[in-house]
C-alpha cells in the first residue's frame, strides 16, 4: 500500500500531488477547530481527512469499516481510521458525549468484530508544535 503511494507521488500523479495539497489544509483547518474548542468542525475535518487518505490509497477501507461507518453516521460529526486504514483503529467524534452505548449497540447489531471505548479530549492540555 505505501509502496503504491510513494510510486504515485514520486510519479508526480496529479490526483495524488492535488490530493497533499488538501491534506495539509484539512490539518491546518483541524488545527485551528481544535484551538477554537470547535467539536462539529473538528469532526468534518476528520472525515475530511479519511477521504483523503483514501484518496492516496483507495483500498483503505475494508468493507466491515465502511458498514460501521454508515451505521454510526447519524451519530457523529466526523470519522476516520488511524493509520493507512485496514481496519485497525477508527476515531469518532460524536454529536453527544456519552454517545458511547448508542454507538457500541450500532456496531453490535452488525455482528463485526469491533469494541467500543470512549476517550475525552482535555482542552486545557492541547498542545501544538
Amino acid at each position: 500500500l505505501l509502496h503504491d503511494v510513494l510510486r504515485r507521488w514520486h510519479g508526480r500523479v496529479s490526483d495524488v500531488v492535488d490530493n497533499i495539497a488538501r491534506l495539509r489544509a484539512t490539518a491546518e483547518g483541524m488545527r485551528q477547530a481544535l484551538t477554537d474548542q470547535d467539536i462539529p468542525s473538528v469532526g468534518r475535518y476528520l472525515s475530511e481527512y479519511w477521504h483523503e487518505k483514501k484518496v492516496m490509497a483507495p483500498d483503505a477501507e475494508p468493507p466491515e469499516v465502511t458498514c460501521i461507518m454508515t451505521a454510526v453516521q447519524d451519530l457523529c460529526y466526523g470519522m476516520s481510521l488511524a493509520g493507512a486504514g485496514g481496519g485497525g483503529f477508527m476515531t469518532l467524534i460524536t454529536k453527544q458525549p456519552d454517545a458511547g452505548e448508542e454507538v457500541a449497540k450500532a456496531v453490535k447489531a452488525l455482528g463485526v468484530a469491533a469494541t467500543v471505548h470512549h476517550v475525552t479530549i482535555d482542552a486545557e492540555e492541547i498542545l501544538f508544535t
